[in-house]
């Protein structure tokens, strides 16, 4: 027998997670937005079910969920967030979100985030520009996660890279091809 999950419930019980490890209302609701609306997406990889790992990563003092993502330089189409180790989620919600604004004033606009950490699927960012018209492009770097022939360990990142628009809205890739 299946149960079912309520999305609110769903949303409702990762934000609760967060803000009772000492993130703030605003960014666990953030969070939590990202994980369940990715679980939606399809990108169960990248849902929820890091959320333990990422409490435990921030109980070890890995990563800080108290952190505020900080503007270090800012001009009409660019800006550069300092995330402070904090939530990559909130830190990429909201450099997606001040690229939108940007873009909407000047057409084209990159906001790049520092000291971050995992910020989830790339297309969840990609797709908020898209539905707000726009072109959306979302990447990061990553440490090595890779191995080539020959090699000792791992020596190259996956580094992830996600774009959508209106006419081509991003969808999760299985084994290289999109999923239908």
């Amino acid at each position: 027998m299946s149960k079912k999950i309520y999305v609110e419930n769903y949303k409702a019980f990762c934000a609760a997670c967060c803000e009772h490890e000492g993130m703030s209302k605003e960014n666990a609701k953030i969070t939590a937005e990202v994980l369940c609306e990715t679980d939606l997406f399809g990108t169960n990889s990248h849902g929820a079910k890091n959320l333990y790992g990422y409490v435990k990563k921030q109980r070890a003092g890995g990563m800080d969920f108290s952190a505020e993502p900080e503007i270090i330089q800012e001009g009409p189409a660019y800006a550069l967030l300092d995330a402070h180790a904090g939530m990559g989620m909130v830190a990429g919600w909201k450099a997606m979100h001040m690229a939108i604004e940007k873009a909407k004033t000047c057409g084209v606009a990159l906001v790049t985030v520092k000291n971050s950490t995992h910020f989830g699927a790339a297309g969840f960012y990609a797709n908020l520009a898209a539905k707000e018209n726009l072109v959306g492009i979302a990447f990061s770097n990553v440490d090595p996660n890779m191995t080539v022939p020959g090699a000792r360990g791992m020596i190259l990142g996956n580094n992830p890279f996600s774009y959508a628009s209106l006419k081509f809205p991003a969808r999760p890739c299985r084994r290289g091809r999109p999923a239908p």
